[in-house]
């Protein structure tokens, strides 16, 4: 589905304390191809850093994708 849209996919968790928790927060960079560089964020946080690194890769995607159109 995405083969040949996107060019340069990195994504990471960073943990942050919320209300005295210990929570992770997805950050995503990528690049469609023919696009420029675009980063964001997960709007939510996460107990586990592997949720948060999976909801931040699944928003890099959706957005390359719409930057394609």
């Amino acid at each position: 589905m995405t083969d040949g849209l996107i060019e340069s996919l990195d994504v990471d968790a960073v943990l942050e304390m919320v209300h005295g928790r210990r929570e992770f927060r997805g950050t995503f960079w990528v690049m469609p191809r023919g696009r420029p560089m675009m980063s964001g964020s997960t709007p939510l946080t996460y107990r586990r850093e592997i949720d948060a690194i999976g909801a931040a890769r699944k928003a890099a995607i959706a957005i390359a994708l719409y930057a394609g159109e």
